[in-house]
C-alpha cells in the first residue's frame, strides 16, 4: 500500500464514482471513511480525474468516454457532496493528532478537552495560582498506546501548543476550502476538489494571515 491515504472508487466497468479517504480499522486493515463500497465497486490508487465528464480507468490513466449536459441541480448536488467530504476529512485529520519525537497524541474532541484543561492548570501552577498540577512532579498524561506518566512542564506545554496549532490549521484550511468549493461554478473543477489541495491565491493569503505565515 502506498503512503497516499486517498483512493478513487470505480464501478465494475471502471467508471469513476468518487474520491475517498482511507482510515485504519481496529484489525489493522484500511477502509473508506464514511463510504461503503457497493457491489462491483473497487478502490484504485490514483489521482481523481480532472476536466472529464465520464472518466473511466483503463489501468494506467483516465480516459474520457462521453459527454454530458450538466444541470444546475447536478452542480449543487456535487457541491453538497464535496462540502461533506471536506468536513469529514478535516475532522479525521484533526483526530489523527500530532507526533512529537517518538510520541503520537490523538486529538479527538475528548483528547482536545483533556489537553486544554491540563494546559490551563499548568499555566495556573506556573503563576503560583491554585492548580491540580504539582510542578515538581509534572503533568499527568499519556501518548497513544502508552501508559500515563508525568511530563515535565515545558514538554507538556509544547504538546499542548502543537495540539492547538494542529487543530487550528485544519479548522482554518477546512473553512477556506469550503469557501473555495462554494465559489466554483465549473462542474469539472468542482469534481477535482480534494482535501489537501492548494487554494486560490486570495484564499491562501487569507489563510496565511490567520496562521501568521509569512508568504514572502
Amino acid at each position: 500500500m502506498s503512503n497516499n491515504p486517498h483512493r478513487c472508487v470505480i464501478d465494475r466497468d471502471g467508471y469513476y464514482v468518487t474520491f475517498v479517504l482511507l482510515v485504519e480499522q481496529a484489525d489493522g486493515s484500511t477502509a473508506p471513511y464514511s463510504y461503503s463500497l457497493k457491489s462491483g465497486e473497487s478502490l484504485i490508487d490514483a489521482s481523481p480525474p480532472s476536466n472529464m465528464i465520464a472518466p473511466r480507468w483503463i489501468g494506467t490513466a483516465w480516459e474520457e468516454t462521453g459527454t454530458r449536459t450538466i444541470t444546475e441541480e447536478d452542480l449543487e448536488q456535487l457541491r453538497t457532496s464535496k462540502l461533506q467530504m471536506v468536513n469529514v476529512a478535516a475532522q479525521q485529520a484533526i483526530y489523527d493528532g500530532v507526533t512529537i519525537g517518538n510520541h503520537t497524541f490523538s486529538l479527538t474532541e475528548v483528547d482536545q478537552i483533556n489537553i486544554s484543561t491540563l494546559a490551563a492548570q499548568l499555566q495556573a501552577a506556573m503563576r503560583s495560582e491554585e492548580s491540580s498540577i504539582d510542578l515538581t512532579k509534572g503533568v499527568p498524561y499519556h501518548a497513544d498506546g502508552e501508559l500515563c506518566r508525568h511530563w515535565p512542564p515545558e514538554e507538556f506545554a509544547a504538546i499542548a501548543q502543537a495540539a492547538t496549532a494542529h487543530a487550528f490549521y485544519h479548522q482554518t484550511y477546512c473553512n477556506h476550502l469550503r469557501q473555495h468549493i462554494k465559489d466554483i461554478t465549473d462542474y469539472s473543477e468542482l469534481e477535482a476538489v480534494y482535501y489537501g489541495m492548494g487554494l486560490t491565491p486570495t484564499l491562501q493569503a487569507s489563510m496565511a494571515a490567520l496562521l501568521g505565515v509569512n508568504e514572502a
